[in-house]
């Protein structure tokens, strides 16, 4: 049985600007949910610096398993995000436990609640801003008209110019261009464009 070995170099300047950042954003996800709590008198404000604090340390200590982006490498979009998002739901949910002195001092309805918010925190920050492990994110079709009409959902519609003037291109089965109002057919749309 082979055994698994992590391919990263803690000295490298890389991996200490990946995990940094990754401790920020999970520090950040972390400790935004107890702050309406701390101003309830739920718990008090040093609570909320302490699950930033114990967030940022077990996201460096996550990290020692290996950064996808400090290595060059990417992963599935969806895959990077639900993996991004679980770790962040763990290591929040063991902040939140970590402040308390004994396991029967924990509030678990408010620690449980705050590591869901911080996963969906997570989760909004994974979509708004790409993540860097991450593969680029699948697009929605958009649908587009062929010259005669035809609704194509198959694939973007993109301007290009062609023969001078501008084309719309539709999966590359039909050009229209506006000039000359031609359809060609795929096979003569990868050949040089018709004089004019």
């Amino acid at each position: 049985m082979a055994v698994k070995t992590a391919t990263f170099s803690l000295f490298t300047r890389a991996w200490w600007k990946a995990s940094i950042i990754r401790a920020l954003r999970t520090a950040l996800v972390a400790a935004v949910p107890y702050i309406p709590v701390s101003y309830t008198g739920g718990a008090p404000l040093l609570a909320v610096g302490s699950v930033a604090g114990l967030a940022f340390i077990l996201s460096i200590v996550t990290s020692l398993t290996g950064l996808s982006e400090a290595d060059g490498k990417s992963q599935v979009y969806w895959v990077a995000i639900v993996e991004r998002v679980v770790k962040t739901i763990a290591q929040s949910l063991v902040a939140g436990i970590g402040t308390a002195a004994l396991l029967t001092d924990v509030d678990w309805p408010t620690v449980v609640q705050a590591s869901v918010f911080a996963g969906f925190g997570s989760l909004v920050l994974a979509v708004i801003a790409q993540l860097p492990e991450a593969g680029t994110p699948p697009t929605l079709p958009v649908t587009g008209t062929t010259s005669t009409g035809v609704t194509d959902t198959r694939a973007a519609v993109t301007s290009a110019p062609y023969g001078g003037s501008e084309a719309t291109v539709v999966n590359n089965y039909s050009i229209h261009n506006a000039a000359q109002a031609e359809q060609i057919t795929p096979d003569s749309a990868t050949s040089t464009p018709a004089s004019e």
